[in-house]
């Protein structure tokens, strides 16, 4: 009797977790279309030129092989949360990167916009000058 009452209870948590009853929560709901750089999975690496940082829509814009791309950044919070920004190997804030600065983005998806970017973190290495064409040409 007690293993069919325990299998009917798991039987029925499994179906309250799998209906979705998680999707009830704010948190989960307000996600979507957010830049979470600590919900990046495999990021993908790319790399350009920073031409600058807009605070109030939370984006930066590169130049990649001549395009100019758009991602989107989470500036504030803990290491774990917010997209962290290296300059030279040393921390640093966004607003802290050098306009015309070459810079490696690791970046994901943004969650509800298949086109959108997050960026989970920038690295703007120092690049001598006599390397800086093959940088730009890649």
């Amino acid at each position: 009797m007690k293993l069919w009452i325990s299998r009917v209870l798991f039987a029925l948590a499994a179906v309250v977790l799998l209906s979705g009853a998680g999707a009830l929560s704010p948190d989960v709901a307000s996600a979507e279309g957010k830049c979470e750089p600590s919900k990046v999975r495999k990021p993908k690496k790319s790399q350009g030129t920073y031409l600058g940082f807009d605070a109030a829509s939370k984006t930066i814009k590169l130049r990649e092989k001549g395009k100019e791309l758009t991602y989107h950044v989470e500036p504030e919070g803990s290491v774990l949360t917010r997209t962290t920004v290296k300059i030279n190997g040393q921390g640093a804030k966004l607003d802290e990167l050098p306009t015309e600065a070459r810079v490696i983005i690791y970046w994901g998806p943004l969650d509800g916009d298949k086109n959108g970017r997050c960026a989970r973190s920038i690295d703007a290495p120092n690049i001598p000058d006599d390397l800086r064409d093959d940088f730009d040409n890649q």
